[in-house]
């Protein structure tokens, strides 16, 4: 009986092996969205490395949480990224999110009420600054700061990266 007990056991054993080997296998190595994407850094501390592996050095850390980023490549579990000044390199994936951010890339942009320019104004806004990016409409996006009361406006387009993927 104990016998016969091992013997399930161990078949039960390699039986689960085998299955998780198989689901293992079918694990797809990239993620299928599309390439070129933007996605935003999860973290304030991101290593960003010469190529996709921890063996690669690292050549920049990264300190700015939901900094926009376009992933231009994948390999495995590693994302390579460009950054709004052409910085390129590699990430671990989990270090990317999927919310939509877009950073101001000029001097000094309106937020405005309507997506025209003619619309008043709801704050002035300059270089670096990071928001939410919540729909494009042609050349103008919706958009909330969150460092500035959480001002939800308008912008246009051309003044931010991360919103060239986004619909027209």
């Amino acid at each position: 009986m104990i016998k016969t007990l091992a013997h399930f056991f161990s078949f039960c054993l390699i039986f689960s092996m085998a299955q998780n080997t198989y689901l293992y296998a079918k694990l797809p190595l990239n993620s299928g969205l599309p390439i070129p994407r933007f996605a935003a850094l999860r973290s304030a501390d991101v290593n960003l490395r010469t190529g996709p592996g921890t063996r690669y050095p690292i050549s920049w850390v990264i300190k700015k949480k939901f900094l926009p980023v376009k992933v231009i490549a994948e390999q495995e579990n590693w994302r390579k990224i460009e950054l709004h000044d052409g910085t390129i390199g590699w990430v671990f994936q989990s270090m990317l999110t999927g919310n939509k951010t877009a950073m101001i890339n000029i001097s000094k942009a309106f937020l405005r009420r309507a997506p025209q320019a003619s619309s008043s104004i709801i704050v002035t806004i300059g270089d670096g600054i990071i928001g939410q990016l919540k729909l494009c409409k042609g050349n103008w996006c919706r958009l909330t700061l969150s460092n500035h009361k959480n001002h939800t406006g308008w912008i246009e387009r051309e003044h931010l990266w991360g919103a060239e993927f986004d619909k027209k």
